[in-house]
């Protein structure tokens, strides 16, 4: 419920109050990915690839194709 929640608050671009509840959301996979997402395109946060790149990794580890890809990308640029 609080991926979900995040989700319709990045829809509605109140980026900053969705990273909040994906916080929250303990252990979602698709929560950890967005959150990776914000760090990357410094949506909401300021922009920090070393931070994506660990997010990305956390959810990629529980298994978040979409993470994975994300991660993959992270090494092809050098990035993390």
């Amino acid at each position: 419920a609080l991926f979900e929640l995040g989700e319709g608050l990045y829809a509605a671009y109140e980026f900053k109050r969705a990273i909040y509840w994906w916080h929250r959301a303990t252990g979602d996979a698709d929560a950890m990915c967005w959150i990776g997402r914000c760090y990357y395109n410094g949506f909401g946060v300021k922009e920090d690839d070393t931070k994506a790149f660990e997010w990305f990794e956390r959810a990629s580890g529980c298994g978040h194709a979409e993470a994975t890809y994300y991660l993959a990308g992270c090494y092809v640029e050098g990035l993390g």
